[in-house]
């Protein structure tokens, strides 16, 4: 997902940051993104629910940082069967996708 993410970045001169791992994320950097903007949005090719973009939430909740975030996502339902970039666009995470879900929640 990162290169739609840098995509799209590009496309908001909006910082976007590679979470290479999943699991152990850098909370340090977390926490200093979090001092300096006003909005996260994470983008994974997984289901949202127990995903990383909820780790996020979690993390920053304990640390009692109240932000807005967008984490986009495949939804927990059956996708049609297709090729990949069919599925990633019908689950709004293709570039298009990607850029419409922020807009809508910016908005």
């Amino acid at each position: 997902m990162v290169i739609p993410a840098l995509q799209v970045g590009k496309q908001l001169s909006a910082t976007v940051v590679n979470m290479r791992f999943v699991k152990p994320f850098d909370e340090a950097l977390l926490l200093e993104l979090a001092k300096n903007y006003d909005v996260f949005i994470t983008v994974e090719e997984n289901i949202l629910a127990g995903g990383s973009g909820e780790a996020i939430n979690h993390f920053l909740q304990t640390q009692k940082i109240l932000m807005p975030v967008l984490n986009i996502g495949l939804p927990d339902y059956f996708v049609e069967q297709g090729t990949r970039e069919e599925c990633l666009s019908e689950c709004g995470l293709d570039g298009k996708g990607i850029l419409a879900g922020i807009e809508t929640f910016c908005a």
